[in-house]
């Protein structure tokens, strides 16, 4: 059986820079007998990993950001891209 939650999540621009403020946004769904209802759930844990990198075994979350969920079923956060950040996806 599949999972009926899911996640929308979008940033304020398609390309941030390095060093650059990333505002994101996260819309938390369920599918339930063809109609998407918000998730009820007071927060969540968003992690921003890094770009993958095959030579490392384990990668770990450059931030890790706990956001309240408002009663539409939505998150908003922001973090700073390291001045450093190599491209690719976040």
């Amino acid at each position: 059986e599949t999972d009926p939650r899911f996640v929308y999540l979008y940033s304020d621009r398609p390309i941030n820079r390095p060093g650059q403020t990333v505002n994101f946004k996260a819309v938390l769904r369920e599918k339930d007998n063809g109609r998407y209802t918000p998730l009820d759930l007071g927060a969540i844990n968003a992690r921003v990993m890094p770009p993958y990198d095959p030579t490392q075994a384990e990668q770990q979350p450059l931030i890790s950001l706990d956001l309240p969920v408002s009663a539409y079923g939505a998150a908003s956060g922001s973090f700073d891209l390291p001045a450093d950040a190599q491209t690719g996806y976040y």
